[in-house]
């Protein structure tokens, strides 16, 4: 049996015997995963990127045999390579090679903008450095190119060099800015990331709570975006170091004596 690992987004299978050399491979990242090669058989990914993959049923179905090309002996440990846009791992025995590619997924966001439908800006967070003057001027011409929009409207237009990606929760619109490169359904999906942590902090979060407490929305999104691109997508974890600074927190707001305050308990 062998394990994909979650972030894996491509894998390639050799098998190699003394006579045939079959080979294959498929993508994880596909909308309906399943084989590109005859040798693969009926393979099955499930969509949740984690899953155990049985050898005999890669060559279960017949393929196209060749004579075995003479190649370099094989591994007998795995070897890896780091990439500019991913790993690249190789595991190898005396009868299967395993090729596996794990891309990095990054997205570089430019600036994100929360605001009401009336227009008041709620939150603001700028990855990039712009003058107050060009941040107002670029807030207002932002929202109100947002507003204008019906709802049936794609929520991605385009914008100077750059994207703008935006999703309406109840009165608020959470609004990103991404290079023109970039794609929009993982900003969208970074957008809902923050309004689940957002909801799973507050309870059923409202457009009040991130204006009274505008700097626990502004930690939780430092917590999950750091200089434009996610750090952190698991929202136990994110949740888990929010609740350690509210404890640090409760303990230096708590009343002490004048020993404790010079530490002499």
């Amino acid at each position: 049996m062998f394990m994909v690992s979650e972030g894996c987004t491509a894998v390639s299978i050799h098998r190699r015997d003394p006579t045939t050399d079959r080979h294959g491979g498929f993508d994880l990242l596909r909308s309906r995963p399943g084989p590109v090669h005859p040798s693969l058989g009926d393979l099955v990914v499930p969509s949740s990127l984690r899953s155990t993959i049985s050898i005999p049923n890669l060559v279960r179905t017949p393929d196209r045999h060749r004579p075995l090309q003479p190649r370099t002996p094989e591994l007998k440990r795995s070897a890896s390579l780091s990439l500019p846009d991913g790993n690249l791992a190789l595991f190898a025995n005396q009868r299967y090679v395993f090729i596996i590619f794990a891309r990095r997924i990054t997205l570089k966001m430019q600036f994100m903008l929360l605001f009401s439908r009336q227009g008041k800006l709620r939150l603001q967070k700028w990855y990039v450095p712009l003058s107050d003057s060009q941040k107002k001027k670029i807030s207002r011409e932002v929202i109100q190119m947002v507003l204008a929009r019906k709802p049936k409207m794609c929520s991605f237009l385009e914008w100077r060099d750059l994207k703008i990606v935006y999703k309406r929760y109840a009165s608020l619109y959470f609004c990103c800015a991404v290079e023109d490169q970039e794609n929009e359904l993982i900003t969208l999906e970074i957008i809902h990331r923050y309004v689940e942590l957002l909801d799973k902090y507050f309870g059923s979060v409202c457009e009040l709570d991130i204006i009274f407490n505008f700097e626990k929305a502004y930690y939780i999104l430092d917590e999950f975006i750091l200089g434009g691109e996610a750090q952190e997508t698991s929202k136990k974890i994110v949740l888990k170091a929010i609740e350690q600074a509210d404890m640090l927190q409760e303990e230096a707001e708590a009343p002490r004596s004048v020993l404790e305050e010079i530490g002499l308990t």
